[in-house]
């Protein structure tokens, strides 16, 4: 697994006063120049020995969290997206939404297999993550538009910190206000 940052404000010139203020980013006690974190979005650091306790192992000078944010912990389970490609996706932050007939990529502990499986259309391991704390697995899940399972999809997400929305891609583009989540 790796980090990266991206940058939250807009409107000034955060990587000069990143710069300026000799930022860093400490990983497993390894400084990192956030500015450069920051300015390059290939920018990553590999995460040796992946585990859900990420704030005790990463750290962002306080002042500068409210522009690059802080690590969130795992509850037993990390959700992706698929939608940076080949290299990975991004990590969906705790109460994102997550939309039917997408695909995303559950990494957990492998007993939680069955129970994906269960609650998922679409519930397939896709490959492993070394860990000294025990290996991690990937699995693939889709929740289809139509899916007798939408229930316990949503039941599953809500007890790790995420939701399942109703609101599909047609929705969003006749809503005269604009995007809007429509729970479900």
């Amino acid at each position: 697994m790796e980090i990266s940052v991206r940058r939250r404000s807009l409107g000034h010139d955060l990587i000069s006063e990143l710069r300026k203020d000799r930022a860093t980013l400490t990983v497993d006690g390894i400084s990192h120049n956030l500015a450069d974190l920051v300015s390059d979005r290939k920018y990553t650091i590999h995460l040796e020995n992946p585990s859900f306790g990420l704030r005790a192992r990463i750290s962002v000078p306080e002042q500068w969290q409210r522009n690059v944010g802080s690590p969130e912990d795992g509850e037993q389970a990390f959700i992706f997206t698929s939608e940076f490609g080949p290299n990975g996706g991004r990590r969906l932050s705790y109460g994102a939404s997550l939309h039917a007939g997408f695909d995303y990529y559950v990494v957990a502990r492998p007993s939680i297999l069955r129970a994906l499986q269960s609650c998922f259309d679409i519930a397939i391991p896709i490959g492993e993550i070394n860990s000294s704390h025990g290996n991690l697995l990937v699995v693939r899940i889709v929740t289809l538009w139509n899916s007798l399972n939408r229930t316990q999809a949503d039941f599953w997400l809500a007890d790790h910190g995420f939701r399942l929305t109703s609101l599909t891609v047609s929705q969003a583009f006749l809503c005269p206000l604009g995007p809007t989540t429509i729970d479900g």
